[in-house]
């Protein structure tokens, strides 16, 4: 809500140019945009109702406000709502000084032309502007004083002596320009890690530091934030580009061009990317304005040039086509490095395979690819999409694998930027940006098994880098489902005895096709079915092969087995685990560090401390449900659950951590119980010795 954003003294300008800025994306394109609006809308309501802010727009008519027709961008109403919220309020003296503005970045990333077509609402004439390798600055010029920002709003002024000598120098107006600082040495620019490096260190660097200028949001004390990008552009060009030296860059041909048509914007684009400074493009709409208060632009688009990275062929395949197929890798590399692959005497990491080539080159060799990403980390490995063969370098070694940590720094998303939603055949991903994603996976006891995507399109392609990211919501979609499936049949059986498998089938489609095919495919799909009554049944008492039927006995066997569980989230973020008992209850205490890491702790990824306390803190509750008490040992407790949401295996076992052992928590994708044999019915862990071994060790500290 604005009322946690916007301060009085801060912000109005803010809130003005918001919208204005909502308001004329929406009127220009309201199939995609009017919800935007209505959004903002209900909103201003809520805000508007503190006099502080209502005293501000005093032409602000309440009926305008409050009317259903001003939720509609294209009535009058919504209108006479956005001229009497943007005309100029009457500022106080220090909100006149524009503050720090936080930079507009890309909504979308395209990876080819073909790309920008499925991205709707823009107007067909672009700015095509380079996309600097470096660190995001904000100059502000105000009088003799310059003042040079982070991207976060850092004053790192200090950094840039010759910048501020430079502009103090000329007469130059007051302004705020967004730009892009790039450490040199020589003529050669340098990575982005570089520049990060001098900008951190508190002494100074080696080299000379640049900026490049690309955008504007406010000239001679006037804000031209909302003017359309062309004018914006046309404002750093006649101002500015005539000061361009040698440390300030503005605009040019070389980084700047204007295009109307994809045949333009590519053609520009392969030209500007070439830039040894480049890291690729920024596609602009020509009639954008600059959007204050977001981070992410609608209008805007990036499109990072294709990677080239010289890697050895550790082993090849031809295929029926005759085409090759190659196995590559980085190194040499210690025998420890995760991926690492003996080849000739030497360890490789192996970072993935090439697509179908008609080249041939031997095993050993070094060639060169075109790779849209880089995926992965230091600790799991990394694997490149899409490596195209390019040619045969003139090298004799691949590239290290500090090249793939640096091309891997930046722009991971989290599990929040993901929603998975289920269809009737399969599940799909959005990140509510670049449309839908529809998954070809396998869901099976081992684990999900990913195919890929049905389409190639533009979100498939931002989702790839993310896999393992949204592995997780994928886990926690389809153990629901089995859930559900699971107790159907158990009912089923319950309420007409033994039942074969075709029966079991016919009666689940009939029940609910969707979740069957969600579950078991097209193909085949009786025969997963019984594979998966077999592996899980006796979790719910269902017993069979050909035929099934619900043994009570199995379930009665385990009366002194079941319990119920409480999960709760608590204000300090970490998670208590209540199982009650009609002999005891037990609260283990989980620190999983974050509530973002939930999702990480319950989809099977991490594993996370924990110890067994007296009374959780029950703030917020996760789920609750049935508990059965699996296999419990002294250092071993496993627990089967099943709630509104949470359908999986719980472990809680005492490992060796770095020299010391503690108590660790993580869940498990089956939720089988172990074997009989390895249960010796010690469910009540405050009897476990390794329990108290942990309270004495924590008593003698």
């Amino acid at each position: 809500m604005f009322s946690d954003d916007f301060s009085i003294h801060k912000n109005t300008v803010s809130l003005t140019n918001r919208v204005k800025a909502t308001y004329l994306t929406a009127v220009e394109n309201p199939k995609a945009y009017d919800y935007e609006w209505e959004k903002l809308v209900v909103e201003l309501r809520t805000l508007l109702e503190q006099d502080k802010y209502k005293n501000i727009f005093p032409d602000l008519e309440s009926d305008i406000l409050y009317s259903d027709k001003t939720l509609d961008v294209k009535d009058r109403r919504a209108k006479q709502l956005y001229a009497s919220l943007t005309a100029r309020p009457v500022l106080m003296k220090e909100e006149e000084k524009v503050k720090f503005i936080t930079p507009n970045k890309p909504m979308y990333r395209i990876f080819d032309i073909d790309d920008l077509r499925e991205i709707k609402g823009m107007t067909g004439e672009f700015i095509v502007q380079e996309k600097y390798d470096g660190l995001r600055v904000q100059v502000h010029k105000e009088g003799d004083s310059v003042k040079i920002y982070s991207f976060k709003g850092n004053d790192i002024t200090e950094k840039f002596p010759k910048c501020v000598d430079y502009l103090k120098k000329k007469e130059v107006k007051n302004c705020i320009l967004d730009g892009e600082a790039v450490l040199y040495k020589g003529e050669e620019p340098l990575i982005r890690a570089d520049t990060l490096a001098y900008i951190n260190k508190k002494e100074k660097g080696e080299g000379d530091i640049k900026i490049h200028i690309f955008d504007i949001m406010s000239y001679d004390d006037e804000s031209v934030a909302m003017e359309k990008m062309e004018d914006r552009l046309k404002i750093l060009i006649a101002e500015f580009t005539a000061l361009t030296n040698e440390i300030m860059l503005f605009p040019n041909k070389s980084n700047t061009r204007e295009a109307d048509s994809y045949e333009e914007i590519e053609e520009y684009a392969m030209e500007i990317m070439n830039n040894p400074t480049s890291e690729g493009v920024v596609i602009k709409d020509a009639k954008s304005s600059y959007v204050i208060g977001k981070k992410k632009n609608p209008k805007w688009i990036k499109w990072k040039k294709i990677i080239d990275l010289d890697v050895i062929v550790l082993s090849k395949r031809i295929n029926k086509n005759k085409s090759n197929t190659y196995i590559v890798g980085i190194g040499p590399v210690e025998e420890d490095t995760p991926k690492a692959r003996e080849f000739k005497g030497e360890y490789y990491a192996e970072v993935g395979k090439t697509v179908n080539t008609k080249a041939d080159v031997e095993e050993g060799k070094i060639i060169r690819v075109k790779v849209d990403e880089v995926m992965g980390n230091a600790k799991k490995g990394y694997s490149l999409y899409n490596a195209k063969f390019h040619e045969i370098p003139e090298v004799v070694e691949s590239d290290k694998l500090i090249t793939l940590e640096f091309l891997t720094k930046n722009g991971k998303k989290s599990l929040a930027d993901y929603t998975v939603e289920a269809l009737k055949k399969s599940y799909v991903i959005t990140d509510g940006v670049h449309g839908i994603a529809k998954m070809d996976l396998e869901l099976n006891m081992d684990g999900l098994v990913f195919h890929g995507f049905k389409e190639k399109n533009l979100m498939s392609k931002n989702a790839y880098p993310d896999m393992e990211v949204w592995k997780k919501e994928i886990k926690r979609a389809y153990g629901k489902d089995n859930g559900r499936f699971m107790s159907f049949v158990q009912e089923i059986l319950q309420n007409h005895g033994t039942l074969s498998i075709e029966n079991i089938f016919k009666r689940a489609m009939e029940h609910d096709a969707d979740l069957v095919n969600r579950l078991f495919g097209d193909k085949n799909g009786m025969t997963k079915m019984k594979r998966r009554l077999m592996q899980m049944g006796d979790a719910y008492g269902i017993v069979g092969k050909d035929k099934f039927h619900h043994d009570d006995k199995t379930l009665n066997k385990m009366d002194k087995r079941v319990g119920n569980f409480l999960m709760w989230l608590s204000k300090d973020e970490k998670i208590y685990f209540v199982v009650k008992h009609e002999d005891f209850e037990n609260v283990w205490e989980i620190d999983v560090g974050s509530k973002e890491n939930i999702y990480d702790f319950l989809g099977e990824a991490g594993k996370y401390p924990c110890k067994l306390v007296s009374a959780p803190q029950d703030d917020i509750l996760i789920d609750k449900g049935k508990v059965m008490f699996g296999a419990h040992r002294h250092g071993y407790h496993e627990y089967m659950l099943k709630g509104k949401d949470i359908d999986s295996k719980l472990h809680i076992r005492y490992l060796p951590v770095e020299d010391k052992e503690m108590w660790l928590a993580f869940t498990g994708y089956e939720t089988k119980p172990a074997p009989e044999e390895s249960n010796e019915g010690l469910y009540d862990a405050r009897g476990d010795k390794y329990n108290k071994m942990q309270n004495k060790s924590t008593e003698s500290r």
